[in-house]
């Protein structure tokens, strides 16, 4: 890098930070922005965001890279922050950024409730009128209840819109004891719809 010749794609992130600290360390703006330039790259970052987004996340941070760290962001949606193996690096990122990441996350989670659940239906399909006069919550109100949690556990929506909920023993029941149609045959395909069109709305990176 320093001689100007070709310089071979780094091969991993921890390769790439150490020369960035070195790069740092002997204040050496030219391989700095070069490293920068390889990390926004189109062929860079699957490789470094695949391997450890939330390390990338923090590199970004440090040198106040901050393009780079809102595509680390969403990248960081599909990762769940509440898993105690990530509190060592959690902890190396700055309290307002962190909320920032919370945040996201919890907006997205919060949005994803009021679209499934909107105008008092679910998956914009009606709920029994019997089982509401009632106070029962029927198995539909549970399904969305079950989304919210796993929009909470992973925020990106990407087992959502994979369609892990379709192996639920409560997707392949009855929507409530007053109706016996099944939801998957009778709402499968709506209810994959309207997932769909609810993760694409919600937010994707830290502001």
């Amino acid at each position: 890098m320093i001689s100007g010749l070709a310089v071979e794609k780094w091969k991993s992130l921890e390769e790439m930070e150490g020369v960035l600290d070195a790069a740092q360390k002997y204040d050496m703006p030219g391989p700095i922005s070069m490293i920068r330039s390889s990390v926004s790259s189109s062929d860079s970052p699957s490789l470094f965001v695949s391997e450890n987004p939330l390390r990338l996340y923090i590199i970004a941070l440090r040198h106040g890279w901050e393009a780079e760290a809102q595509a680390a962001s969403t990248h960081l949606l599909n990762v769940c922050l509440y898993d105690e193996a990530l509190t060592p690096m959690l902890q190396q990122v700055p309290s307002s950024h962190l909320l920032k990441l919370f945040r996201l996350h919890r907006i997205r989670r919060d949005k994803f409730k009021e679209y499934i659940e909107r105008d008092n239906r679910r998956f914009g399909i009606d709920i029994c009128a019997s089982c509401r006069t009632g106070g029962q919550q029927t198995p539909l109100e549970q399904l969305a209840q079950m989304f919210v949690g796993e929009m909470d556990r992973q925020p990106g929506g990407k087992a959502l819109r994979e369609g892990v909920w379709k192996e639920w023993p409560l997707y392949k029941g009855k929507i409530c004891p007053h109706n016996g149609a099944m939801i998957a045959i009778t709402w499968g395909e709506q209810i994959a719809e309207d997932v769909k069109v609810g993760l694409r709305s919600l937010p994707m990176t830290t502001r």
